[in-house]
C-alpha cells in the first residue's frame, strides 16, 4: 500500500499539474477569445462607421447630382419655352420667302419699267421745254407765261431726279 499511496501522490500531483496546466491553457484560450471578440466588434464597428460615412457621402453626392440635374432641367425648360415648333417654324419661313420672292419680282418690274417712265417723263419735258422756247421767242417774254413756266419746268425737273433717285436706290438693294 505503501507504493500505492505514493503512486496516488504522484498520481495526485500528476493530475494537479495537468488540471493547472489545462487551466492556464483556458485562460490563455478565454483570452485569446475574449480579444478575437473584442477585435471582431471594433471591426464591425469600424466597418459600420465606414459604411455610414459612405452612405454619407452617396447621399451628398445624390444631392449635388440633384441639383445639377434640376438646374440643366430648368434650364431646358426655359429654352423650350423660347423656341419655335418645327411646323410653326417651316409656315413662318415659307411665308418670308414667298414674300421676298414677291418684293424681287415687283423690284425687277419697277427696274425694268422704271427706264421707260422716265424716257417718256424726259420726252414729255423735252416738248414742254420746246414749247416754252417757242412761247417765249413768239410772245417776246409775257412775265406771267414765263413764270408758269419755269415753275412747270423745276417741279418736272423735281419729279425726274426723285425718279432717278429712287431708280439708284432699287438698283443699289438688288445688287445686295
Amino acid at each position: 500500500m505503501a507504493g500505492e499511496s505514493g503512486d496516488k501522490v504522484s498520481l495526485r500531483e500528476f493530475l494537479e499539474e495537468k488540471i493547472e496546466h489545462l487551466s492556464t491553457r483556458l485562460n490563455s484560450l478565454d483570452a485569446k477569445y475574449n480579444a478575437a471578440i473584442e477585435s471582431e466588434e471594433r471591426a464591425r464597428e469600424a466597418q459600420s462607421k465606414s459604411s455610414k460615412e459612405a452612405i454619407g457621402k452617396a447621399e451628398e453626392a445624390q444631392r449635388a447630382y440633384n441639383i445639377g440635374h434640376n438646374d440643366l432641367s430648368r434650364k431646358m425648360d426655359e429654352q423650350y419655352k423660347s423656341m419655335v415648333p418645327k411646323p410653326e417654324f417651316v409656315l413662318k419661313n415659307d411665308a418670308v420667302e414667298r414674300e421676298i420672292e414677291d418684293n424681287r419680282k415687283q423690284l425687277e418690274v419697277m427696274r425694268e419699267l422704271l427706264p421707260r417712265e422716265v424716257g417718256l417723263l424726259r420726252i414729255e419735258l423735252m416738248k414742254e421745254i420746246a414749247g416754252l422756247r417757242e412761247s417765249r421767242s413768239e410772245g417776246g417774254g409775257k412775265a406771267a407765261g414765263v413764270q408758269a413756266s419755269t415753275a412747270f419746268v423745276i417741279s418736272a425737273f423735281g419729279v425726274v431726279l426723285g425718279l432717278i433717285s429712287a431708280a439708284i436706290a432699287i438698283a443699289a438693294f438688288l445688287r445686295k
